[in-house]
């Protein structure tokens, strides 16, 4: 549901941190990774990650910490982070969705997630729209970490992936990790009915 309103925003919009949230769905990227990526990160089968947005501070007269705006680390947030991902189908068809958009606004940044004046955007711009896509179609706030464990859900439900495999995607230390903190449920009671049903027929197993 979020995908489809997401794409309706973007045709209405052209407001490309749309984009983003659908190409994130198979990437799984932490949120600062998302807005740093570069054109340049990209190949033809893959993409690779080794850098963040961070926020900014300063102290001011009264010795009090204040954020005063965000700059591109180059790390990400753990020694782990750093890594390469395959593009899938969908993702390549955001990304060519992203970078014609951005041809046809005559933008030349090396970024590839641009606001209407070509400047690079912000978490906060992802985490805007996600506010507003939820409230249109009526689900619960959910932040971009939301879209990160269901892909990864997605990844481990599917049993097409090992889980080493899976861990270097999440880029975990180990696997336990990911299996505690993003393995949830990825079908409705209805659709798990059957596999309910064949595992808990007990009579028909003796």
């Amino acid at each position: 549901m979020l995908i489809e309103e997401a794409e309706r925003h973007y045709k209405k919009t052209h407001n490309v941190a749309c984009l983003a949230i659908c190409l994130n769905f198979s990437l799984a990227l932490r949120v600062g990774e998302l807005v740093a990526l570069r054109t340049n990160d990209f190949t033809d089968s893959s993409v690779k990650i080794d850098r963040q947005e961070v926020k900014t501070y300063y102290v001011d007269e009264n010795n009090i910490c204040r954020r005063n705006g965000y700059e591109i680390s180059s790390h990400t947030k753990t020694k782990m982070g750093k890594r390469e991902l395959y593009l899938s189908a969908d993702a390549k068809r955001y990304l060519a969705m992203i970078l014609e958009h951005n041809q046809n606004s005559g933008f030349k940044s090396e970024y590839l997630l641009l606001d209407d004046n070509g400047e690079r955007i912000h978490e906060f711009a992802i985490n805007n729209v996600l506010r507003e896509l939820n409230r249109k179609i009526g689900t619960a706030q959910k932040s971009n970490h939301k879209i990160r464990k269901t892909c990864i859900s997605f990844l481990i439900s599917s049993g097409q992936l090992t889980n080493e495999e899976i861990r270097v995607f999440a880029r975990h230390e180990d696997f336990a990790t990911t299996e505690k903190y993003y393995e949830f449920p990825t079908n409705s009671m209805d659709k798990r009915a059957d596999a309910y049903e064949k595992a808990l027929s007990y009579t028909k197993k003796v």
